[in-house]
């Protein structure tokens, strides 16, 4: 999913110039906000028990990047990841 996303912000930001990505998720979805995260989304807010969902509404986290977030990090996105040391 984080090679997916990074290909669709990569798009966006270097292709199609935009100046800002939203994303939307449940609030209770911690793996998604985590890889959000993880790419420098910061969360702008929650929407309260604005999606209905499987009978009841639900909360929406709200989280945006902004273009000039991406340049300063996306450098390190790119970088070679060392192996983990197993101690030995």
């Amino acid at each position: 999913m984080t090679e997916a996303l990074l290909a669709v912000l990569r798009y966006g930001f270097e292709t199609m110039r935009l100046n800002k990505v939203e994303a939307c998720t449940d609030s209770r979805n911690v793996a998604s906000m985590r890889l959000l995260g993880k790419l420098g989304f910061h969360q702008d807010g929650v929407r309260r028990e604005n999606t209905y969902y499987h009978g009841r509404f639900i909360d929406e986290a709200i989280f945006s990047l902004l273009a000039s977030e991406w340049r300063n990090a996306a450098h390190v996105a790119e970088e070679p990841v060392e192996p983990a040391s197993d101690g030995s």
